[in-house]
């Protein structure tokens, strides 16, 4: 008497070039159950679902269009088979508004009395959880550098006030200044690291995604750097850049159940983060 367990299941998404995106179920059992997509609560027809399976895992996935996409709120993946309960994963897309941070700005009374001095202070508030940099402009030009402001990942809004000392070459009548708040754009790199469907007799694919201003991905294994097979960049029209790596394994290695590492860094923030992957693994960890 053989005994297996109820199969674990995995979801995931990843936005290709080609302004699809891409949902993946992967299901670690060598049963082969039954998967139902549901889109907003209504099942996606079987015939917009690809599937593959082998002995050791099957993939179902299923592709959508950006505007379709865009208007989803929540996407189903189900499993069902007949030795086991139900097993699904939901993805929520409801996010709360973003809303627009109120700034002021306004010379300081302290720094003025004491004369040869023009300091702007700009305060702002009802800023929600993000990244962000403040500059201070004359007549709509940056004067000061970029200051980066890294918000606590905490629920509600949060104010913070910053200085800056104006050159002495703008102080005339006819310059005005402006504190100006760009925020979601130097965002620190995320990623995502997942199985992608393979066909039983040919290389099992890594699909490694990351996200942020200028994202790179490295593979490894053993701490050993190995090539990648594809790379595919975009860019959102706030600035976040996209990267989608595949890496082919062949199956002999792949089903050996060695560890592989997808690192996603970003110079300009020399910040790097990484996942580790293998077979039927079922859980990825950071």
């Amino acid at each position: 008497i053989s005994h297996s367990v109820n199969p674990s299941l995995d979801f995931k998404t990843v936005m290709m070039a080609t302004s699809e995106v891409k949902a993946t179920c992967f299901l670690c059992t060598a049963f082969d159950a039954e998967v139902t997509w549901l889109m907003d609560s209504k099942v996606i027809p079987s015939s917009k679902v690809k599937q593959a399976a082998n002995t050791t895992h099957m993939v179902s996935e299923v592709t959508f269009s950006s505007s379709q996409w865009k208007q989803l709120k929540h996407i189903t993946c189900r499993a069902v088979h007949k030795c086991f309960s139900p097993s699904e994963k939901t993805v929520n897309f409801a996010e709360p508004a973003v809303t627009a941070p109120l700034v002021e700005i306004r010379r300081s009374l302290p720094d003025l009395l004491k004369r040869n001095s023009a300091v702007l202070e700009c305060d702002i508030t009802q800023l929600s959880s993000s990244d962000l940099y403040v500059t201070f402009q004359a007549n709509g030009v940056d004067i000061s550098d970029r200051q980066f402001v890294d918000l606590p990942e905490t629920p509600g809004l949060h104010s913070i006030s910053r200085r800056f000392t104006v050159p002495q070459k703008y102080w005339k009548n006819d310059t005005s200044f402006t504190c100006k708040v760009n925020q979601g754009f130097f965002m620190n790199p995320t990623m995502d690291l997942f199985v992608g469907p393979s066909e039983e007799s040919g290389p099992q694919r890594l699909i490694c995604s990351g996200w942020g201003f200028n994202p790179q991905i490295k593979w490894f294994y053993e701490s050993q750097q190995r090539s990648l097979s594809t790379d595919e960049i975009s860019m959102n029209a706030d600035g976040r850049v996209a990267v989608t790596s595949q890496l082919h394994i062949p199956q002999t290695e792949w089903k050996t159940g060695k560890v592989f590492t997808c690192e996603v860094s970003d110079k300009s923030l020399n910040i790097n983060v990484r996942k580790d992957i293998s077979l039927c693994s079922g859980k990825i960890k950071t």
